[in-house]
């Protein structure tokens, strides 16, 4: 990616005071995201880079689950979500469109899936356990939204099981976990993320500590750590907590029709499980626990770029020629590239390739060219630096990435 070539490029760089910004304070600033209206997100292209890698990470772990993914429409009935209840309890929150608010903008998440499923789409026990996911958006107009932590556009990953009883709903739930407890290691951020299960088991929510987070208890209690991790950890009421994750039964499937038959020959209803993750959520627990002294340090899996390449003086024609050769080479090797062309400060380019957490940074001027090698240098590390010759540097910074 050439930074040059961004809209407002020379705007984005990290803000003053950026290690005590909350996710959408940061975001906001460092011009990664832009508010369009109050809850409505613009994301520009170095955040978005972020959010694909994140959904790759969630659609393999679901994948490995047993879950299949699915598109579903942005536009229901409005009839829908009456069956399910759900419009009596949030109707006020809908974006209803079409003559007599016939329909509703994606509110809501399992009355879709389950109409499809209704028409025939569901016969006999021999077709369950059937587990489906879906990454999307959801819309709500609610009060009071906080950019893109908490918007009137969310997007997230959205998953249905359905299974022939209640056991069978516990092995769904189980593979959800699963799924979850991977998600968190690869984003690293497996050591904040706790689990609180229902007494009766079928119901979970993951909670993050996190600087934006809009939860709260209002008494202590004891979280379980996810697998891997070392104890339990009783929270206190005053610890800011998110939501990032959820699972639970959906009750109200019988108003929808849908039914098969069991072992036994009888006609039976199935037990719909609905899961969700918040990868808004997700992201800004991230970027609120995974800081140091240089900005965030995000995990190799979601980190928007391997390296970065910098002119000195990115007016000088000659440099620009041989960068953009060396861009195009990297790039090619399956490397995500940053040229950092902007008319900026050197100082400014390096700060700002550091606060995006790029690992390593291929600096390159005038002396450089005589001798034609680059100067490559490590994340926060100012003094320690090393030069490679131009035709080695594909090779070496392909390694230093593989080695990691």
């Amino acid at each position: 990616m050439k930074l040059s070539k961004l809209p407002y490029s020379q705007a984005i760089l990290p803000p003053d005071s950026w290690r005590e910004m909350t996710f959408a304070e940061l975001v906001r600033k460092a011009h990664l995201a832009y508010d369009m209206s109050q809850g409505i997100c613009f994301i520009p292209a170095v955040l978005t880079r972020t959010y694909r890698r994140m959904d790759s990470i969630i659609r393999e772990a679901c994948l490995e689950e047993s879950f299949s993914e699915v598109q579903v429409p942005l536009l229901m009935r409005t009839e829908l979500v009456r069956k399910s209840g759900k419009y009596e309890k949030y109707g006020s929150e809908f974006f209803e469109v079409g003559r007599d608010s016939r329909y509703i903008l994606s509110g809501t998440t399992e009355e879709m899936f389950l109409q499809y499923l209704s028409r025939g789409g569901l016969e006999s026990y021999n077709q369950l356990p059937i587990r489906a996911f879906y990454f999307g958006e959801i819309f709500r107009n609610i009060k009071r939204p906080e950019g893109l932590y908490k918007g009137r556009e969310f997007y997230g990953h959205y998953a249905l099981s359905l299974d022939a009883d209640s056991e069978g709903y516990i092995k769904s739930l189980a593979a959800f976990e699963a799924m979850c407890e991977k998600v968190w290691r690869l984003l690293g951020i497996q050591n904040v993320v706790y689990k609180i299960k229902s007494n009766d088991g079928l119901a979970v929510e993951y909670l993050s500590e996190s600087l934006s987070g809009d939860r709260t208890f209002d008494k202590s209690v004891v979280i379980k750590r996810g697998e891997g991790q070392h104890s339990d950890k009783t929270l206190s009421s005053d610890k800011k907590l998110s939501s990032l994750a959820m699972a639970y039964i959906f009750s109200e499937a019988d108003n929808f029709g849908l039914a098969f038959t069991n072992s036994e020959g009888r006609k039976a209803i199935p037990v719909v499980g609905t899961y969700a993750i918040g990868i808004q959520r997700c992201l800004a627990t991230m970027f609120d626990n995974l800081r140091d002294e240089s900005g965030i340090n995000l995990p190799k899996q979601v980190r928007p770029f391997d390296i970065a390449i910098i002119p000195i003086d990115p007016n000088n024609q000659s440099q620009n020629e041989i960068l953009e050769r060396l861009y195009i080479s990297l790039s090619k090797a399956g490397l995500s590239v940053a040229l950092d062309d902007r008319r900026l400060m050197l100082s400014e380019r390096l700060r700002f390739a550091d606060f995006v957490g790029i690992p390593y940074r291929m600096v390159f001027g005038v002396r450089d060219m005589k001798r034609q090698v680059i100067e490559i240098r490590e994340r926060g590390d100012r003094d320690k630096f090393d030069y490679i010759s131009l035709t080695e540097a594909v090779e070496s910074v392909k390694k230093l990435v593989r080695e990691e």
